[in-house]
């Protein structure tokens, strides 16, 4: 973002508390989104949930004081990466985002394979934003260790990181110049910007 540049994003709702019988509104948002002159559009991301959804509004167990999951257990959630493929393909200039990718549920090098894959065929707009999540339930569905979430994403951010080292390179193939650059955020999370020179 340039400095004094006002930037307007956008959070599209690839979930619902019940199913909405036809999901493809969502590419019509995103059309509408790249049309309007939005900076960026994200969705956000989970797997899988577990009936206790308390751990939502408790800090001390990664979420936000006073939050509520917008969808009951069984709510449905599209999953963030395969949304954002189908927004690249009917838009051609808004910037598409995770806010926030439970990165841990995949592994390191495929995740870094997927967004390389998604920022290549958006042209470079993807910008990939993770984190660990807060629900074990989430982890157990996955078959991931929930104690581990913390160097997983370590994984994750060394896999995306860029320039790749020429192991990693090896692993991602012709797409392994296509790192993330990665800053910073609130405690906890990351964000990465997808793409050359950025």
């Amino acid at each position: 973002m340039e400095s004094g540049k006002v930037e307007l994003t956008v959070g599209l709702r690839n979930f619902a508390p019940a199913p909405p019988g036809d999901w493809r509104h969502l590419l019509d948002q995103a059309r509408a989104a790249d049309a309007a002159g939005i900076d960026r559009v994200f969705v956000s991301d989970h797997v899988a949930f577990g009936r206790d959804l308390g751990s939502y509004a408790d800090p001390s167990r990664g979420g936000v004081a006073g939050g509520r999951q917008p969808t009951g257990p069984d709510g449905d959630w599209l999953e963030a990466l395969t949304v954002l493929t189908a927004m690249a393909a009917v838009t051609s200039r808004v910037r598409l985002a995770t806010n926030v990718l439970v990165a841990p549920l995949r592994p390191a090098v495929v995740l870094a394979k997927t967004a390389a894959t998604i920022d290549v065929l958006s042209a470079g707009r993807f910008e990939l934003g993770v984190g660990v999540g807060w629900q074990q339930a989430e982890y157990r569905a996955a078959g991931v260790d929930f104690a581990r979430c913390g160097r997983l994403l370590d994984q994750t951010l060394e896999a995306c990181r860029g320039p790749p080292t020429h192991a990693l390179r090896h692993r991602l193939g012709s797409l392994g110049h296509h790192a993330c650059r990665v800053r910073r955020r609130r405690r906890g999370h990351a964000r990465t910007r997808q793409g050359r020179g950025r």
